[in-house]
């Protein structure tokens, strides 16, 4: 069902994608730059559900249309993104999923929480899925278009093993719990070679909440609209010795891992306050903190890799235009 029905659906009606390949949980597909962290996202979302109702395509939208020599139609995302529900637990309390066709609780779509509202009626097949013990690993490769499909290819699938294993030889920090697996890599790249690698898991902390999307795009946001300055990840790289020493004194305490990740983050996010210019909103400074230090646990002590998560955010939210562009470091 998830790879024959829904992915064919999801990727080429609800985003702008072309679907090269799904076979049971393996998938390659081609989206634009700016669609492809909410595609992802809803993949997973879909695949680590415990049920989907399928509504049924509108009437109106034909799935494969677009290849038809004569098709002169136009898409409508937001048509296409309401066929797939998937359905809520009670509230008060209650785990148990009992379907009611009348004011159902629904879960938001990730490229627009408002798309769906938050009880509707539903009403149509019912797929079960694998629920929240599943997860899908991703690889997003991000490049210029006249980039060859072979090194896309190839890098697409260097970034997928980064999300299953994402530390050397098992080198993960000790207060790290993330050891791979259940993630998403992302990498960007301009005509001249690789410019960032980075990984994360789908969820630091809920099951189910897709944190990884909503941090990242937070931050490309931010980036985009101007709410972080654009020269934040370089003021954060000047600053890569002396976090890295510092961290390397916490290191040193004989401390619990709960408390040794607590020493981290106010290490860590009292830099990043130094840095950062205006007064920016505690939700985008805290995005921007776990995207920091997850780069540095990460790097495994390059420092150069420290500040990729935020280098690749700001990339997202510059666009095309800011591809190469580093003038504001």
């Amino acid at each position: 069902q998830f790879s024959h029905c829904i992915v064919p659906w999801v990727v080429e009606r609800e985003f702008s994608g072309r679907l090269i390949y799904a076979g049971g949980d393996d998938l390659l597909c081609i989206v634009p730059a700016d669609e492809a962290l909410d595609l992802t996202a809803r993949l997973q979302q879909l695949f680590s559900a415990a049920w989907v109702v399928d509504t049924g395509a509108p009437k109106d939208l034909d799935q494969w249309a677009w290849r038809r020599r004569d098709w002169q139609g136009t898409y409508d995302q937001t048509a296409a993104r309401g066929r797939f529900v998937i359905p809520l637990p009670g509230e008060g309390g209650d785990s148990a999923i009992r379907l009611c066709r009348d004011g159902q609780r629904v879960a938001a779509h990730p490229a627009d929480a408002a798309l769906l509202p938050d009880s509707m009626r539903v009403d149509g097949r019912l797929l079960p899925m694998l629920g929240r013990a599943a997860s899908l690993s991703a690889g997003i490769a991000i490049a210029h278009y006249k980039t060859p499909l072979s090194v896309l290819l190839r890098r697409s699938r260097e970034l997928l093993d980064l999300a299953k294993e994402p530390y050397r030889d098992n080198e993960a920090p000790p207060h790290v719990a993330w050891r791979g697996r259940r993630g998403l890599a992302l990498g960007h790249a301009s005509r001249g070679g690789e410019k960032t690698r980075f990984a994360l898991p789908w969820s630091s902390g809920e099951a189910g909440a897709i944190d990884a999307q909503r941090n990242l795009k937070l931050l490309a946001q931010a980036f985009g609209e101007g709410r972080l300055p654009g020269r934040l990840p370089y003021k954060l790289r000047e600053l890569a010795l002396t976090a890295r020493c510092a961290l390397e004194r916490v290191a040193e305490q004989n401390q619990s891992a709960d408390a040794h990740a607590q020493a981290h983050k106010m290490l860590l996010g009292g830099l990043l306050r130094q840095c950062l210019e205006g007064d920016g909103s505690e939700e985008i400074f805290a995005a921007a903190l776990s995207i920091w230090q997850q780069g540095i646990d990460l790097a495994c002590g390059d420092e150069g890799r420290y500040t990729d998560g935020l280098l690749l955010c700001r990339q997202l939210g510059r666009g095309e235009s800011g591809a190469d562009d580093e003038g504001d470091q």
